[in-house]
């Protein structure tokens, strides 16, 4: 849902966090530590950061599409691709991105109903 959609992460729950490729992510109260869990978060919601910053996962340039005042961004954490808008001019190189636990929105995998 949305234009550009959210991010679907696929992973696996481990010691109270969400883990996919080099994301580590932790699970909140409503959310147990179950299989088929899902996590999802919207490009607006992800942080671009260029160099090492608190809380912050080093990612990988993929994928740029200007849209002319922002650019959607496809970034590979270890695996686990997201998307996000940065305003140009921005660094292709020694990024890393981190968001919001609340801005995390979390589905079961069978069903793809919210928890």
């Amino acid at each position: 849902i949305g234009s550009p959609r959210m991010t679907i992460l696929r992973g696996r729950c481990v010691d109270g966090s969400f883990v996919s490729g080099s994301l580590r992510l932790p699970l909140p109260p409503a959310v147990t530590a179950r299989a088929g869990v899902l996590a999802g978060v919207r490009p607006e919601d992800v942080e671009v950061v260029s160099g090492p910053a608190v809380e912050a996962v080093p990612v990988r340039l993929e994928l740029a599409e200007p849209l002319g005042d922002r650019t959607l961004v496809t970034l590979d954490a270890g695996g686990a691709l997201l998307r996000a808008f940065v305003k140009p001019p921005f660094p292709t190189e020694g990024l890393a991105v981190r968001f919001a636990p609340a801005s995390l929105h979390w589905f079961r995998e069978d069903s793809g109903d919210r928890l």
